[in-house]
């Protein structure tokens, strides 16, 4: 485990991790070298096996699901789309981005800005006018300057603007709108004297929103682990290339435990990945 996590370290990122002054872990590597040494001391103790053999263990991860799930929304370059809530959002270009269960977000390289989308809890209600209502009454309990931004449009969608001024300097811009039965807030952030340059970010960001078509929903794919036996002399590239594996070559490695140049033995289960259109899966029942 901690040398395929390593490994995997090292594909992420693109070369290996190199060590700092900060850090509070050994390495993998050295982990590695360190569990080997201390395992060497034990003695296996009598197990039943989990498997009868390397096939059967690898049988029980078929159709496990790899990489981003769409569920949770994806992002195809700038462009975010989330397939159950119906919606598309295009930040913008060169920007970095993150998808976190708190948030959407997108910050530039260089510069002190940030855009997020946001989805508010149930108990704030669908109304997005009462919604800038309340934060501008919480805002005055707490004496944090703030303002009515008044009607917003946010895409084709009517929505209410609440503007805040934080740490005197920090001017939060908050857009409340309704979708899909629920609400919601695009919130932009910059140095309050800095808002005029990353104001066109901002409004394109506002205005992009919209529900999928067509076109969208054919770019959220999900990738699943499939199972598919080598024959015999065959190389990993060559075994991908006859099944059309999604996967790349050194990511088919290391789900593989493979260097990757191996001559395989007929029936050796390869982990593979198969690339399909997203289908909004259906909730699972209590009994289930």
């Amino acid at each position: 485990f901690l040398a395929a996590l390593g490994k995997e370290e090292t594909l992420r990122t693109g070369e290996k991790r190199k060590a700092t002054f900060l850090d509070s872990h050994p390495s993998s590597e050295e982990r590695v070298r360190s569990a080997n040494a201390r395992a060497g001391s034990f003695a296996r103790a009598a197990s039943t096996p989990i498997a009868r053999d390397r096939s059967d263990f690898v049988r029980r991860f078929d159709g496990l699901l790899v990489g981003p799930d769409p569920a949770q929304g994806i992002f195809r370059d700038n462009l975010f789309l989330h397939p159950d809530l119906d919606f598309a959002l295009s930040f913008p270009r060169d920007w970095q981005t993150q998808n976190t269960p708190q948030a959407v977000m997108a910050k530039p390289l260089e510069g002190n800005a940030l855009i997020a989308f946001l989805g508010l809890p149930a108990s704030e209600g669908t109304d997005p006018r009462a919604a800038a209502r309340k934060a501008l009454s919480d805002a005055a309990q707490q004496n944090v300057p703030a303002e009515d931004g008044g009607a917003v449009r946010v895409g084709s969608t009517r929505g209410y603007r609440v503007r805040v001024l934080l740490n005197g300097n920090q001017l939060v811009e908050r857009s409340y709108f309704a979708h899909a039965g629920g609400l919601f807030a695009i919130q932009t952030m910059a140095p309050q004297t800095e808002t005029n340059t990353w104001r066109d970010a901002f409004d394109r960001t506002l205005a992009s929103f919209r529900a999928l078509s067509g076109d969208d929903r054919a770019l959220i794919t999900e990738t699943r682990l499939a199972l598919a036996p080598a024959k015999s002399g065959e190389t990993l590239e060559q075994v991908s290339k006859r099944t059309g594996n999604s996967l790349g070559d050194a990511q088919t490695a290391l789900f593989n435990g493979l260097r990757g140049d191996e001559r395989l033995d007929a029936g050796f289960l390869v982990k593979i990945g198969r690339a399909r259109p997203y289908v909004k899966r259906q909730p699972s029942s209590a009994s289930e």
